[in-house]
């Protein structure tokens, strides 16, 4: 189910008996800026969601053939360090 109040929003809220969890809509043409501004939106994408649990990280569409493989690699690894560090703040 969709939460209530998320219209229009980046991100999408399925609610169930567990809790909220969050599905991030990172725009994948991201992947075609410089690593530095991949890295920008990933932690925009994070710091938005804070250091809760429940994070399903993600583009909002799929990945195009002619996306550099090193600016995939750029935004795993940013997801990864990123999400450590707002889960030891949390």
């Amino acid at each position: 189910a969709v939460a209530q109040g998320t219209e229009g929003l980046d991100s999408v809220f399925a609610v169930d008996d567990l809790g909220t969890v969050l599905q991030g809509n990172l725009d994948p043409s991201v992947l075609y800026a410089q690593p530095e501004a991949i890295r920008a939106e990933a932690h925009a994408t994070l710091a938005s969601f804070g250091a809760g649990p429940g994070l399903v990280f993600n583009l909002g569409h799929g990945i195009s053939q002619f996306t550099p493989p090193e600016n995939v690699t750029a935004l795993i690894e940013t997801v990864h360090d990123y999400s450590r560090k707002l889960r030891q703040q949390a």
